[in-house]
């Protein structure tokens, strides 16, 4: 068995098509089978049905001529509600890209040699779509395909769903858009675009690159160029590359070393309340030094007794303290988008 011959679509009109695509519910196949036969008698081309793996049906119609998408869509959708079972269209489009690779059809152009009659059910692998279909004994035409100039956002989305179902991340997503829509859209708003069709896809309130977080942007950023600088996971900036002067905390990386003791504090290591930097005294645990001052200048005693208070809290941050990291502290790249 062989799929049905395709070939592209040449029609100059714009909002014009030949081949069509129907979508229905409340309607047996038998019914549905016996209208297309119907529309092949009375001097259509071509149709197939198609049977999805989880059991969705089209119908795919080529009619003896071009003709108005919105025109002959209302024609079409009429002449099924006609049918016995009250049945619904859901939807009528054109043939194009996206839904002759969901059919699993090839990209071979009609011929000649081409047999006119395939109504036994083809059975493709396991996963694969089954498809019957029959052309006009006399003058037998094949299935016209679009391929879009400009493809409707819509149909970005659907195919870009259709081949990464849902739940896929940005990157994922972006590289198969580049696959399947690179070459239409200008280098320049490739990253505007992608990101918003990621909205769409995903509902992420991601539109611009200042509003990824660090991780994300650094990932997105070498989908373009692979030797992007790493994200400062404080305040998005580019971080120093690894190596000496390369600053890193626990894996991640920051530009400077303020960004890396952001939002940090030191703590009680015995009750886990806030200190102060300079004067780490637990009032809660009776531990510490009095921050009051204790010498005042040109006293040598009082300086030697500094010294030593400065030892004590230095020797204190060590032992009595623990750093911890402000969870409610908004990050630095936040405010930058939020700006």
């Amino acid at each position: 068995m062989s799929t049905p011959p395709c070939t592209p679509c040449t029609s100059v009109k714009l909002h014009y098509a030949q081949t069509f695509v129907i979508n229905t519910t409340g309607c047996s196949s038998e019914f549905l089978s016996d209208w297309a036969a119907a529309r092949i008698v009375t001097g259509d081309g071509a149709f197939a049905q198609v049977r999805l793996f989880n059991g969705e049906s089209y119908i795919a119609l080529t009619l003896a001529r071009p003709a108005n998408v919105p025109l002959a869509a209302r024609s079409i959708a009429a002449g099924i509600e006609t049918l016995p079972g009250n049945p619904k269209v859901v939807w009528v489009r054109p043939l194009n890209r996206r839904l002759q690779a969901l059919f699993g059809w090839n990209h071979t152009a009609g011929t000649g040699e081409t047999p006119s009659e395939e109504l036994a059910v083809l059975e493709l692998p396991l996963g694969r779509p089954t498809c019957a279909w029959r052309q006009h004994p006399m003058n037998p035409l094949p299935f016209f395909v679009q391929d879009y100039k400009r493809w409707p956002d819509d149909e970005k989305i659907a195919w870009l769903r259709q081949d990464l179902s849902d739940g896929a991340s940005l990157p994922d997503f972006v590289r198969r858009w580049l696959e399947l829509f690179g070459d239409t859209t200008g280098v320049a708003s490739q990253k505007a675009t992608a990101l918003k069709l990621f909205g769409l896809y995903s509902g992420s309130p991601w539109r611009k690159e200042c509003d990824l977080p660090p991780d994300e942007l650094t990932t997105f950023q070498r989908i373009w160029d692979p030797a992007a600088p790493e994200r400062c996971c404080e305040c998005s900036k580019a971080a120093p590359p690894p190596g000496r002067f390369s600053l890193r905390r626990c894996g991640r990386a920051f530009c400077s070393e303020a960004c890396a003791y952001a939002g940090k504090r030191l703590a009680c290591r015995r009750c886990g309340e806030l200190l102060d930097a300079v004067h780490p005294r637990c009032t809660a645990c009776s531990w510490g030094v009095d921050p009051e001052p204790v010498s005042s200048k040109g006293n040598r005693l009082d300086e030697f007794v500094e010294r030593n208070t400065l030892a004590l809290n230095w020797m204190l941050r060590i032992t009595h303290t623990v750093e911890r990291t402000d969870d409610s502290r908004e990050q630095a790249w936040k405010k930058r988008r939020r700006a």
